[in-house]
């Protein structure tokens, strides 16, 4: 989608440093470009946030400032669509040259104006989308059901945005001897669709997806210099400390005085550079390189209006982790049951005599937001034709000890004076035709009956009252007779009256296990209620002090289906196969670790006197001197309003503290 340059304002700041406002609009292909006329401040942008730190989703939103004169006017932006008019902001570098900061949409219902005579001023809003990507459903693509990388789920779901920014990612938690090709966490896991879905076949949105994988590394996105950052929250510093790190515990030694090293290096050096995983977006992989990313108080940012605090929080005693388990215990063997996958696991047909074609319906569902459809219809209860069957067979085993219920939901989309209606199906186990002979024969399963049968039989499906609502029909298979691969074939719908019937809708095709004891059948595996990991320090136990991350549902020490449980987990401290952790384990330890002590956040207005302008993937090091203040490592930045004429900025900072581990214990409860 192309977008021109419809309207600019070239303008500087209070001191002098050159700084640029664009505003784009789609198919715009005029050399014209149009002149704004500022205000007093005429952008200021925010990048939201709240007193938890960890939130994963830091969003911003850029403000602009202009006046309507006799000479410059403007279109009437709040006419148009989200997507209409891009915003980009500019800043002049060293050489003079203009480089991105910042990028946006502009949004129609945050316009304002006054009611007056010319000139006069007006508000407009854009944003970079990261706090609307809940309007977006999660990722689910229609050719596969395959699990997929979290750097996939990111850079789809990142995707909805149309921004197109490289991803930059600071993230040391990591797994040991990752392949060539694994280049951050975000690739090394994978995730299946059903796991970021809710209540059993429902769709959570785009941010939830995004949120659950930040969660679980204990990341944080945002937009700066017109990228995307991914950072850890609690572990964002120098390289070379961490390289240090991993060099003493790969030779068989746990790492001490870690922060001791990080603020020799400040002290110094001066710098902090931070290595950063570059993928485009796309997702990817572009470079790894190692950036400066250090400002200090006072001699690159001068504290301002006497506004700059300095605020303790209490110490923690435990961190717990709560998982929401929907989508834990599956005991579906089919794939992509809802079809919000398309027809991945599934195969429809052309029209011949035996089959008939139907098609992935997003008009009408059960559940989520697809269905399958047949609009073909036949007027002999018998002469049904095929419709749809799974593609590759569905490995099942013979065992007493396990029952198997198929459940199919239907909707029949009925006209006036119908008839009646029906569907007809068939389930069948045969041998795997790689065994060796002699082959089981193939069975069949006859409802009629409820028994398992070598004779082939299709299975009629009378509908009794209530066509046109949704209803589910059970059927309760018992064991299989046979280790084999299954199929299930369904076909086009039965109606008495012709023209009685528009549709057949079919969704939620399920089949389930159970534990088989005789007659008697119970769930296959023991239910799970709040279940929760906890980090309790085993020091200082008369603190009280508490933080929940909730209703998580990526897990990797238990029930994992992000990475396997045994894989080797590891900080650049822990690269060793006698130091490997788990994701748990890890970010339960990094969070314990910065509220060992008193926590220390800065709140404050600060003024920079340096050319470029610095965003949140900079820190802040208060360097007031040894004799007055230094603080022992550098801030990572929470939230941020910077006005641009002003050069001033409004900041939330903390001190990280990932010194050595603070003694703790990890738990499990369910």
């Amino acid at each position: 989608m192309a977008y021109g340059v419809k309207y600019r304002l070239e303008f500087s700041d209070d001191l002098e440093n050159g700084k640029k406002i664009e505003i784009l609009k789609k198919n715009y292909t005029s050399s014209t470009v149009l002149d704004i006329v500022g205000g007093a401040e005429p952008c200021i942008i925010t990048w939201q946030g709240d007193d938890n730190f960890y939130s994963p989703i830091k969003g911003s939103q850029c403000t602009l400032n202009f006046f309507v004169t006799d000479d410059v006017s403007y279109d009437n932006f709040y006419e148009y669509d989200e997507r209409e008019y891009q915003v980009k902001i500019s800043y002049k570098d060293a050489s003079n040259n203009y480089q991105l900061f910042w990028i946006g949409w502009l949004v129609n219902d945050q316009f304002k104006e006054a009611v007056t005579t010319k000139p006069f001023p007006i508000t407009l809003i854009a944003i970079d989308g990261l706090g609307t990507l809940d309007s977006f459903d999660m990722t689910l693509y229609q050719d596969s059901y395959n699990a997929i990388s979290a750097r996939q789920w990111i850079t789809s779901t990142l995707e909805n945005l149309d921004l197109e920014l490289d991803i930059y990612v600071s993230q040391d938690i990591f797994i040991r001897n990752a392949g060539s090709t694994i280049y951050s966490i975000y690739d090394a896991m994978t995730i299946n669709p059903f796991t970021l879905q809710r209540d059993f076949l429902a769709i959570n949105n785009a941010k939830h997806t995004l949120e659950q994988i930040l969660k679980i590394t204990n990341a944080r996105i945002f937009q700066s210099f017109g990228r995307w950052y991914i950072i850890n929250n609690s572990s964002y510093s120098a390289q070379s400390i961490k390289d240090a790190s991993r060099s003493t515990a790969q030779g068989g030694t746990i790492p001490t005085n870690i922060r001791a090293s990080e603020s020799a290096s400040l002290v110094n050096n001066g710098t902090e550079s931070i290595k950063y995983i570059i993928y485009n977006h796309n997702g990817t992989y572009q470079s790894a390189p190692t950036t400066d990313i250090l400002r200090q108080i006072p001699s690159d940012l001068k504290p301002i209006e006497n506004s700059l605090t300095k605020e303790y929080l209490r110490p923690l005693k435990e961190f717990k982790i709560s998982h929401e388990t929907s989508q834990y215990l599956e005991t579906n063997n089919f794939q992509n049951s809802g079809f919000e996958n398309g027809l991945s696991f599934w195969s429809t047909y052309t029209s011949t005599g035996t089959t008939s074609p139907g098609v992935i319906s997003s008009e009408f569902s059960k559940q989520g937001n697809q269905s399958f459809k047949n609009s073909q219809t036949q007027t002999n209860q018998t002469g049904t034709r095929k419709t749809l069957s799974n593609t590759n067979g569905v490995n099942v085993y013979n065992s007493a000890h396990q029952g198997h219920t198929l459940k199919v939901n239907t909707y029949f989309d009925v006209n006036s004076n119908y008839g009646a209606v029906s569907f007809r199906w068939q389930l069948r186990v045969g041998p795997d035709p790689s065994s060796p002979p002699p082959q089981n024969p193939t069975y069949y399963w006859n409802d009629a009956t409820e028994a398992w049968q070598t004779t082939a039989v299709v299975n009629l499906q009378t509908i009794e009252e209530d066509a046109d609502k949704w209803q589910e029909f059970k059927y309760d298979l018992g064991s299989f007779p046979i280790t084999g691969l299954l199929f299930i074939d369904l076909y086009e719908p039965y109606v008495q009256t012709s023209g009685g019937l528009n549709a057949l809708y079919y969704d939620n095709i399920t089949l389930e296990f159970d534990r088989k004891e005789g007659d008697k059948r119970t769930p296959f595996y023991s239910k799970i209620d709040d279940f929760e990991y906890k980090r309790v320090r085993t020091t200082g136990t008369n603190l009280t002090g508490v933080l929940e991350l909730d209703d998580l549902q990526l897990s990797q020490n238990n029930y994992a289906n992000v990475l396997t449980s045994t894989a080797q987990v590891i900080r650049p401290r822990d690269d060793n196969a006698n130091f490997a952790k788990t994701l748990e384990k890890i970010i339960t330890q990094q969070v314990i670790n910065d509220y060992r002590t008193q926590l220390i956040r800065y709140e404050g207005k600060l003024y920079n006197i340096e050319n470029d302008p610095f965003g949140l993937n900079n820190k802040i090091w208060v360097n007031f001197g040894s004799s007055v203040l230094r603080e022992p490592v550098s801030c990572i930045i929470d939230q941020m309003t910077y006005n641009i004429k002003r050069n001033s900025y409004e900041i939330v900072m903390h001190i990280p503290n990932q010194d050595d581990d603070q003694d703790s214990t990890f738990k499990v409860n369910f």
